[in-house]
Order: C-alpha cells, then sequence, then structure tokens
C-alpha cells in the first residue's frame, strides 16, 4: 500500500539533525507520488539549512506551490540543539498545519501538550510556518510528532481516538522504549478502529534526550 505521509532527515551542510514530517491531502498512488517530490523539495531546501526550521518550511512551499494540484501540505520541521553541560538540549521547532506536539517529562512522568505559534499548510503563494519555537528537555524526556491520522482514526461508531487517549497511551508506555513505545501506539490505533484497514495514514515521530 502508498500513501502521503513523510518522515525524513534530510542532509545539512553542518550535518545538524534536520527532520521533518509531512503529510500530502488526499490518499493512494496521487499522494504517494506528491510524497516522492515532497522528500526530493525538502532535500534541495536542506542544503541551504541554517538552523531556522521556519525559513526552512517557507523554502519548501515556494517549491511546491504550482506542482501540486488541488492539494496542499502539511509539516513540521525542527532540529536539536549541542548537548548543554547538564545533558539537556534545546529543540527548535516550527509547523506549516503540523501545530500541536507532545513532550514526555521523565522528572514529572507526565505528558505535555505543546501547541506551536500559527502557521499555515504548504502549497499556496500566502501560507507561512509558524515562528521557531526552543523547548528545552531535560536527560530522558520525549518528543513525540505525529500526523492527523492517529487521532482522527475512527472505531465503528465514528468515535475518534482523539488527543486525550493518545496521551493517555503515551503515558502508560512511559516504562517502554522509544521504538516499542510508537509501535503499541500504532497497533492501538488499529485495534481501536477494528480494522487492519486504517482511514488515512498514520505517522509517528519520536525523540529521547539520553542520559
Amino acid at each position: 500500500s502508498v500513501g502521503g505521509d513523510m518522515i525524513s532527515f534530510p542532509r545539512t551542510p553542518d550535518d545538524t539533525l534536520l527532520f521533518v514530517i509531512s503529510d500530502v491531502s488526499g490518499h493512494g498512488a496521487t499522494a504517494a507520488f506528491y510524497t516522492v517530490l515532497l522528500k526530493y523539495l525538502t532535500s534541495h531546501s536542506a542544503k541551504a539549512y541554517e538552523n531556522d526550521p521556519q525559513a526552512f518550511l517557507n523554502s519548501v512551499n515556494q517549491e511546491v506551490i504550482g506542482r501540486i494540484n488541488n492539494g496542499f501540505v502539511t509539516g513540521l520541521a525542527g532540529h536539536f540543539s549541542p548537548r548543554k553541560p547538564d545533558g539537556s538540549r534545546e529543540l527548535i521547532l516550527s509547523h506549516a498545519g503540523h501545530r500541536q506536539v507532545l513532550i514526555f517529562r521523565k522528572n514529572t512522568q507526565t505528558i505535555e501538550m505543546i501547541e506551536l505559534p500559527n502557521g499555515t499548510i504548504m502549497g499556496f503563494p500566502s501560507c507561512g510556518a509558524s515562528k521557531p519555537q526552543s523547548i528545552l528537555l531535560a536527560p530522558g524526556d520525549r518528543f513525540y510528532a505525529f500526523t492527523d491520522g492517529v487521532v482522527e482514526a475512527c472505531d465503528k461508531s465514528g468515535e475518534e481516538f482523539g488527543m486525550a487517549r493518545l496521551i493517555e497511551e503515551f503515558t502508560k508506555l512511559s516504562n517502554r522504549n522509544t521504538q516499542d513505545t510508537l509501535d503499541a501506539i500504532h497497533q492501538t490505533a488499529l485495534t481501536f478502529t477494528n480494522s487492519l484497514d486504517q482511514q488515512d495514514d498514520v505517522s509517528i515521530l519520536g525523540f529521547e534526550v539520553q542520559d
């Protein structure tokens, strides 16, 4: 099967770990074709990356305009600062339609939902990514980003999996390693829908700051 979600780590001039998660509107082969195009465009824009995810997403948007017909792209991009003496790192993010991210705080064993500054989808001349926001992550903290296919997964009655349930599941799984957590969340969402044929693409990205 094919779809329109993408998680990518394009190469930057100074080898900064830049990550991108995006979602092309639509489904199937058409969305998958545009995803291949988007991967190329993000790799091209990353060649001039100067630690500014807002400028990066706006550059990608300029390349997207006119290339995706009758659709749009949402995206989130960011990078981590060098490790501080206490082991913490700054996470610098900007979004174009992926406003909500989750942070797991190890010291309190709680999940924070963070609403990033206003930013608009890509694909139109008037669109613009959000201003960069910096989030401090201590050793053991985790960052999660996801496409809307997770929270909007529906059961047979039409009830959505939802943000509250997603936060609850991430909290329950905090004792597992990051990869096991992501796998379990994906399986839980599929079980909730009671169908192996999900209605929308599901992509989840997770990082943990090592002790």
